[in-house]
C-alpha cells in the first residue's frame, strides 16, 4: 500500500508579538514554582547491517553475515558528519565542518528563522509543558521545548521545565533534567548540581534518593550548561567510587565539554583517570575527552596506552580514538602508532576505530601529499587488502569522511570506490562503498547508484544508496525516494534513510507526503519513524499540520507525543544538534546506558 501524495498543505498563523507578550507576562517566581501531575517511556534505537567481507572468497556470498560494527559508527556520528540540512540548505554541512575540528558551534540560527520558531513552534510546545497530565506528551515535549527556546527566553522557560522534576514519572523527571542541560540556563545549575550529588536539596526534587538514571542524567546536563563553572563538581563525581557507574562515565564525558580558565583543573583529573587504575569503564569515556579538549600535552599518554596490550580493550579503542581527535598530519608518531592498531589490532573495533581516527586526522589536516600519502595509503589498503573482511567497510566509510571534510578525494581513490562497489556482492560491503561515494562528493557515480538503487532489493544496501543519492543531490531519484519513504511495508530504518536522502534533496513534496500519512495515524512503528523523518527534512511548513496532531485530544496520545517529538527537531536553535558534542568519538564498545537511552531525542 502506498499513500497518496498531495500537493498543498501547511501554513503559519502565530504572531511572534503575542508570544512575546504572553512571555512577558509569566511570573518571575515561576522558577521555584513546584506542579505534580500523574505518570511515561522513551526509547532509543540502533539500525544493523552486514559484515563485509574479502572480495574474491566465498564467504562474501553468503547471506547470514553477522551484523557489523561499522553502521553503528555511522548511525552514531551521522549528525555529526553531515550536520543538519536546513531543508536542504548545504551552506550548514559544507566540507571542514564539525567533525574536522574541536569548536561547538552554540549559536543560534538566522533571525528570520528564530522568530519563526518563536512565534510558530514555542507556544504549541509551551502549552502541553504547562498545562498536559499525559506523562508521554511531557516526555518529549520537555525536551522539544528546551531545542526551540532562544536565549532571552531561557529563564521563563527553565522555570516552567523545573516545574516537572517534581512529577511521580521517572521519565518525565529524566525529560526535564535533559531540558534544562539543552535549555543551557546558567541559573539551572544548582538544581542539576544537586540532582547529580543526590544531596537533600536533591533528594526533594526526587522525592527520596536520586535514581541513577536521573543523577546520570543531570550529569550530562551540567556539562552542557557550561561546566567550567561545575569542573570541581563533574571531577569529585567521576572520582566517586561509591557514585553509580554510568554517572561517572557521564561526569568523565562531560569534563571533555570544558571550556575557558578551567580547562586544565579537567584536564589534570583526566590525564589522571584515564592512567589510574580504577574503573576501565571511566578510563576509556576519560580519554575520548582528552582528545576532545584538544591539548597535545595529553599527547604521550595516549601514545603509551596504545602500545600497551595488557591494558584493557575498550581503554586501549578510547585511546586510539582520542589520537585521532586531537592529532593532525603533523604528528607523525601520532599517526604510525595509529596505523599500527589498522595493521596488527585483534578486535575488530579497534581497527575500525583506527580507521576512522585516520580519517579524522586527514580531514583535519590541509591537503599535503608528503604528509597524508602513508595515512591515505592505510585506508585504501584497508579497502582493497584487508587483515580481516569486516575492515572492508570500515576503510570505505573512512575514506567518504576524509572526502566529505577536504570537499574531494583524488580521483584514483574514487576509482578504487566505484570498482569494489561495483563487484562487492555483500550487501553491508555495498553500501559502505555506496555512502562512501556520495560523502567523497563523487557525481560521476550518480547514475550507476541510482540504477543499483532501484534494481537491489536488500535493505542494507538501499538505505546506504539512497543517503548516497541525497549526499549527491541526485534528483532523479527523488519520485521513487518519496513512495517508498510512505509506503506501509517499508522497513523503519529504510525509512529514516530515505528521509535523509529527501532532505538532503530538499524535496519539495517529501513535507507534505510524510505529514498526511502522520495525520492517518499509521502504527506506533511507522509513526515513529515519520515523525523522526519530518525533523530530519527540517521544513517549517509542517508545523501547522503538527500542531493539528498535538492539540486533537481524541487522537491517540502516540501520534500527539511524536507531533511534540517532530516539533523539537524542526524548531531546534542551534546550529548543531544538542548531541553532537558528546557523540564525538563515543566509544560505543564502552556504552553508556544512559546516553545511549538519549541520543535519538
Amino acid at each position: 500500500m502506498i499513500y497518496a501524495r498531495p500537493r498543498h498543505l501547511g501554513g503559519r498563523n502565530l504572531a511572534l508579538a503575542v508570544l512575546i507578550a504572553f512571555l512577558a507576562s509569566l511570573p518571575a517566581h515561576a522558577l521555584q514554582d513546584g506542579v505534580r501531575s500523574g505518570s511515561g517511556r522513551s526509547g532509543t534505537g540502533r539500525g544493523t547491517s552486514e559484515r563485509g567481507s574479502r572480495f574474491t572468497t566465498t564467504i562474501e556470498r553468503l547471506d547470514n553475515i553477522k551484523p557489523g560494527l561499522w553502521e553503528t559508527w555511522w548511525i552514531v556520528h551521522r549528525d555529526e558528519i553531515i550536520g543538519r540540512t536546513m531543508g536542504g540548505d548545504r551552506t550548514l554541512t559544507a566540507a571542514r565542518g564539525p567533525l574536522a575540528g574541536r569548536g561547538r558551534r552554540h549559536e543560534e540560527l538566522p533571525r528570520d528563522r528564530v522568530d519563526d520558531v518563536v512565534s510558530e513552534i514555542l507556544p504549541i510546545l509551551l502549552r502541553v509543558v504547562r498545562f498536559e497530565g499525559e506523562p508521554w506528551m511531557l516526555e518529549r515535549a520537555l525536551v522539544s521545548v528546551a531545542k526551540v527556546t532562544p536565549v532571552k527566553h531561557r529563564k521563563t522557560i527553565a522555570g516552567y521545565i523545573t516545574n516537572q522534576l517534581v512529577h511521580d514519572d521517572l521519565k518525565v523527571k529524566i525529560a526535564a533534567a535533559l531540558g534544562l542541560g539543552i535549555l543551557r540556563d546558567i541559573d539551572s545549575q544548582e538544581i542539576l548540581s544537586a540532582l547529580a550529588r543526590d544531596s537533600e536539596e536533591g533528594r526533594e526534587f526526587a522525592s527520596g534518593p536520586v535514581p541513577w538514571q536521573l543523577r546520570s542524567i543531570a550529569t550530562l546536563g551540567l556539562g552542557m550548561t557550561s561546566p567550567s563553572h561545575k569542573t570541581g563538581v563533574l571531577v569529585a563525581l567521576m572520582n566517586d567510587e561509591s557514585a553509580p557507574i554510568d554517572t561517572r562515565s557521564c561526569a568523565a564525558i562531560a569534563l571533555g565539554l570544558t571550556t575557558g580558565d578551567t580547562e586544565r583543573h579537567a584536564l589534570q583529573a583526566l590525564l589522571a583517570a584515564a592512567t589510574s587504575e580504577g574503573d576501565d569503564r571511566v578510563r576509556a569515556h576519560a580519554f575520548v575527552s582528552l582528545g576532545k579538549l584538544g591539548d597535545t600535552t595529553a599527547i604521550p599518554t595516549i601514545l603509551e596506552t596504545i602500545d600497551e596490550r595488557r591494558v584493557d580493550n575498550g581503554v586501549r579503542q578510547s585511546a586510539v580514538i582520542a589520537a585521532g581527535l586531537l592529532a593532525d598530519t603533523t604528528h607523525a608518531f601520532v599517526v604510525h602508532a595509529v596505523a599500527e592498531q589498522v595493521r596488527k589490532g585483534k578486535s575488530e573495533a579497534l581497527r575500525g576505530y583506527a580507521l576512522m581516527s585516520l580519517a579524522r586526522i586527514l580531514g583535519r589536516s590541509d591537503a599535503n601529499p608528503d604528509l597524508d600519502e602513508a595515512p591515505l595509503a592505510v585506508l585504501v589498503d584497508g579497502l582493497r587488502r584487508p587483515r580481516r573482511p569486516t575492515d572492508r567497510p570500515w576503510a570505505a566509510l573512512a575514506l567518504g569522511v576524509v572526502g566529505w571534510q577536504r570537499g574531494q578525494l583524488p580521483d584514483s581513490i574514487r576509482v578504487h570506490l566505484r570498482a569494489e562497489h561495483e563487484r562487492a556482492t555483500n550487501p553491508g560491503i555495498k553500501g559502505a562503498c555506496a555512502l562512501a561515494l556520495g560523502l567523497a562528493h563523487d557525481s560521476e557515480a550518480g547514475d550507476d547508484l541510482h540504477e543499483a538503487f532501484v534494481e537491489e532489493r536488500r535493505e542494507v544496501y538501499r538505505g546506504y544508496a539512497a543517503t548516497a543519492l541525497g549526499l549527491l543531490g541526485h534528483t532523479a531519484v527523488e519520485d521513487v525516494l518519496l513512495d517508498e519513504l510512505v509506503s506501509v511495508g517499508t522497513p523503519t530504518d529504510l525509512r529514516l534513510q530515505l528521509a535523509t536522502a529527501l532532505s538532503l534533496l530538499a524535496s519539495p513534496e517529501a513535507t507534505e507526503t510524510v505529514l498526511a500519512v502522520m495525520l492517518e495515524e499509521p502504527s506506533d512503528e511507522m509513526g515513529w519513524a515519520l515523525a523522526r523523518a519530518l525533523g530530519r527534512l527540517d521544513d517549517m511548513d509542517a508545523v501547522a499540520g503538527l500542531s493539528e496532531i498535538v492539540e486533537n485530544l481524541k487522537a491517540s496520545v502516540t501520534p500527539r507525543s511524536l507531533a511534540c517529538a517532530s516539533l523539537g527537531f524542526i524548531g531546534e536553535l542551534a546550529l548543531e544538534r544538542w548531541s553532537t558534542a558528546f557523540v564525538s568519538g563515543y566509544n560505543f564498545e564502552v556504552p553508556v546506558e544512559t546516553l545511549d537511552a538519549i541520543l535519538q531525542r
